[in-house]
């Protein structure tokens, strides 16, 4: 049962793996609607917050994905 919830150990805190692959997923998704932003492609994403949600999940799993899974 201990492979379901990793922990990771940082500076003698132990976190839980999904709070580190959020941290992240959010910090990607915040970098991309950046670039989107100054590339001038983000005013044609028009569900704005269901496109950033969209991007935090993506972000997140793909972290997940490949720092935790045996």
């Amino acid at each position: 049962m201990v492979g379901c919830d990793p922990l990771v150990d940082f500076d003698g805190a132990y976190l839980p793996a999904w709070l580190i692959a959020g941290g992240v997923g959010l910090a990607c998704s915040f970098l991309l609607s950046f670039i989107l932003s100054r590339l001038g492609i983000a005013k044609y994403l028009w569900p704005r917050t269901l496109v950033h949600i969209a991007m935090f999940v993506m972000f997140t799993m793909i972290c997940w994905l490949i720092l935790y899974v045996d």
